[in-house]
């Protein structure tokens, strides 16, 4: 039978998902023509727009079979990595996110680079090998002996990393048994490398809360401190007067502007580099001039920020490492 398929050599080569993907879109063409679809991987890559320019290094996720069409969502992406673990169960529905449970938490972790989405797979692995016929679960050792390239997050555990002013910081949790307060409570502070909460619950949800509230707070007081600067820098800023500015919860959008000139910023801005910041806020405040993204609106932003450019490539590059869920 291995003789019949054209690729396959060894027994071992049936369980190589990437083998065997490839040898089934090289040795049936109509496969290949649908491989955008039928890929194990396909919710990380993207079909290019019938005019879109690509710079000259990119990667092509199908070159190998001489398919030019497609590109790579994330710089992240490629790495045959991706084929080990899209199809392994726990897989979320939120595109690069994969599962994982730790004593009956869920704990979400998602790969930052290759190294990352290396280690992902060999946490995953043992997890379904391990527990068969039940839920997937995992030593929390196995985590931090394996937790390189990973963030780790939304399950509010001690060790998580979340990011405030575009650095990373642990997550202390700093519980108090001894207060006799019957009412919840958390203080929450930046000392070194740590993000820590003093609190007397410790209940996934109740930090989880506390931490959207603090970095509402800080979003709300970093978003005036940048914008009394960028109109002291910049004449046309300060001539640009929104009806309001207000700082709410978005799950998408890190600013938008309204027809009756009222500017919404994102809640989790506070978790952006400065550089980012202010362009998010020059952004939104050019379409109080143009509502449309048109050459006109980028040229504006352009003459308040000259290098805007690396501010938005940072933002599409690193968005999703800026996220409380």
């Amino acid at each position: 039978m291995l003789k019949q398929i054209e690729g396959i050599k060894r027994i071992n080569d049936l369980n190589n998902l990437s083998l065997l993907e490839s040898v089934a879109f090289k040795n049936d063409p109509k496969k290949a023509a649908n491989i955008g679809d039928l890929c194990s991987y396909k919710i990380y890559v993207r079909k290019l727009n019938e005019d879109e320019e690509v710079e000259e290094n990119t990667k092509y996720p199908f070159a190998e079979f001489n398919n030019y069409d497609y590109v790579w969502k994330y710089i992240w992406c490629n790495d045959d990595n991706l084929q080990m673990y899209e199809n392994i169960p726990g897989k979320t529905k939120s595109e690069h996110l994969a599962n994982i449970y730790d004593n009956q938490k869920h704990v979400t972790m998602i790969a930052k680079n290759q190294v990352g989405l290396k280690n992902l797979f060999k946490i995953i692995s043992f997890a379904n090998s391990n527990f068969i016929q039940r839920n997937a679960r995992i030593p929390r050792k196995l985590i931090e002996e394996f937790r390189e390239g990973l963030l780790i997050g939304s399950a509010c555990l001690n060790g998580e990393i979340f990011y405030y002013l575009g650095k990373e910081y642990k997550l202390h949790i700093i519980e108090d048994k001894n207060n006799d307060n019957k009412k919840k409570y958390a203080c929450i502070s930046i000392k070194q490398d740590d993000l820590i909460i003093n609190t007397n619950n410790n209940e996934k949800e109740f930090i989880k809360n506390e931490l959207k509230k603090w970095y509402k707070i800080e979003s709300e007081k970093i978003v005036i401190d940048r914008l009394e600067v960028l109109k002291k820098e910049n004449e046309i800023i300060n001539n640009l007067s929104p009806n309001i500015i207000k700082i709410k919860e978005q799950k998408k959008r890190w600013g938008s502007c309204t027809s009756q000139k009222n500017i919404y910023i994102n809640s989790r801005i506070s978790m952006a580099p400065i550089h980012v910041i202010d362009y998010i806020l020059v952004h939104e405040f050019c379409h109080l001039v143009h509502m449309n993204h048109s050459e006109d609106f980028y040229n504006l932003i352009k003459k308040i920020l000259p290098n805007f450019k690396q501010s938005e490539k940072w933002l599409k590059e690193n968005s999703y490492k800026l996220s409380l869920e």
